[in-house]
């Protein structure tokens, strides 16, 4: 049986399973990577350093944002394409996604390397620490295109009905990266700027390995040299699709350029490694919920092009409670230990131990169900409908966080920042009920083909 074709045909639970776990394990691995970062330069370099990493981090979200525009838009219509039988098309979408990325990451670098220290300031970087975080960022510019390649084009070898390879993928950069972080920090002593070499050194492994794959023939469809060019009626038909995440990424770089600003204006930078340490954690524990999330399109995608609703309806009930479930699991181990997960990052101040964890209990304190909410909002991309899944995101990352970052801290200090996140959690939950309740219910009238 065709790879591709089996999404429509194999036992729903089974699916999800092998493509959901390959990107489990991916994510996690990454996750592990940055916060392996976080944690070298916590003992090398000090608050200051994971401080200068973290104040970097809303421009890394932008550039994900834009890999997002046109990675989960493109691999969206892809996974349709191939539900259709139209290769083809397929073959087109993915040469276009390949030139859209090194096109666009031409202008990325350029406007970072010349705008890097007005942007640092706006995100909310002092003077103490902005040499450092620039010297991490000009480094991490100069490897967004092996980023975005190996992140961006890995996706479409998932989409294709191949998880274990995307899973391979993605274990070769983050491994690559952990290997060579204590090298270049500790080794050569380079503190954030061997921390930054690691991590484009790794994605430039990553990349190799995602471009030899389409090259060689070993894809569904194969990046072909007549392929590799920009065709706007297909841009015009996945953008639109990549522009929820997009938006979403957008406003998420915005809540962190203000919650960087509260967080130093409340608790100075300690408060900023204290950000960057909860974020770290969110990343490891949380994120593996996103393999659901990227293992449910293309069976829901595909699935949903084929006209076999009843299966679609059975991987969201399913992606939904894989979810919750991971989630619970999560909120378990971080409450449990949560002292000894700070300690990783600063073992030798006991005044900023004690505020980490307390920061931690807060913040997360609604956990459960986030897994929930990221899973039914990212259903609606698969089965291109990005209006719903935008609204769904944006309400969290913007209409609800964002205003409570401002004004809780008037009220609670410090802690109010923290609680904005399980406030927002628990509001963004009813909306996603909502929305995921009536798709059940129309996906269960609807006939299956």
């Amino acid at each position: 049986m065709d790879r591709a074709d089996r999404l429509g045909t194999e036992k729903i639970g089974r699916l999800l399973w092998q493509f959901s776990l390959p990107a489990m394990v991916a994510i996690v691995a990454e996750a592990l990577y940055n916060v392996v970062d976080r944690i070298f330069i916590g003992q090398a370099v000090g608050i200051e350093g994971i401080a200068a990493i973290t104040v970097t981090f809303p421009f890394q979200l932008i550039v994900m944002a834009l890999g997002m525009l046109v990675g989960v838009g493109a691999n969206s219509l892809y996974s349709i394409r191939l539900g259709e039988q139209r290769r083809d098309e397929a073959a087109r979408i993915l040469g276009c996604a390949f030139t859209l990325f090194l096109l666009m990451d031409v202008i990325i670098i350029t406007l970072g390397l010349v705008f890097t220290e007005p942007l640092l300031r706006a995100f909310g970087a002092s003077d103490s620490i902005v040499g450092m975080a620039a010297d991490y960022m000009r480094i991490i510019l100069l490897g967004i295109t092996f980023s975005h390649i190996t992140h961006g084009m890995n996706s479409f070898i998932r989409g294709e009905g191949n998880p274990r390879v995307a899973m391979g993928t993605t274990l070769i950069a983050s491994g690559a990266n952990i290997v060579l972080d204590p090298i270049f920090i500790f080794g050569f002593g380079m503190g954030v700027k061997g921390a930054a070499l690691a991590t484009i050194l790794g994605q430039a492994v990553g990349a190799v390995w995602v471009v030899w794959y389409f090259v060689s023939g070993a894809g569904v469809v194969g990046l072909k040299r007549e392929n590799i060019r920009v065709r706007w009626d297909e841009v015009r038909q996945f953008l639109p699709i990549g522009m929820t995440p997009f938006l979403v990424q957008l406003t998420s770089s915005l809540m962190h350029t203000v919650l960087n600003h509260q967080l130093v204006r409340y608790s100075g930078e300690a408060g900023l490694s204290i950000g960057g340490i909860v974020f770290s954690i969110m990343m490891f524990f949380v994120m593996p919920v996103m393999g659901i999330s990227m293992g449910l399109p293309p069976i829901a995608g595909y699935n949903w092009g084929a006209l076999n609703f009843r299966r679609v309806r059975r991987a969201l009930i399913l992606g939904l409670a894989s979810a919750t479930l991971i989630t619970c699991g999560a909120f378990i181990v971080i409450h449990g230990f949560a002292p000894q997960i700070a300690g990783l990052f600063i073992n030798d101040d006991t005044v900023f131990l004690s505020d980490a964890v307390h920061a931690i209990h807060i913040f997360f304190s609604l956990l459960c169900v986030v897994g929930f909410q990221v899973v039914g909002s990212q259903y609606f991309l698969a089965v291109g409908r990005p209006r719903i899944a935008m609204f769904l995101g944006l309400t969290r990352r913007f209409i609800f966080i964002l205003p409570m970052f401002m004004i809780f801290p008037i009220y609670w200090g410090s802690d109010g920042i923290w609680m904005a996140g399980p406030a927002a959690d628990l509001l963004s939950l009813m909306l996603t009920v909502f929305f995921v309740w009536r798709e059940l219910g129309h996906l269960q009238v609807k006939p299956a083909q």
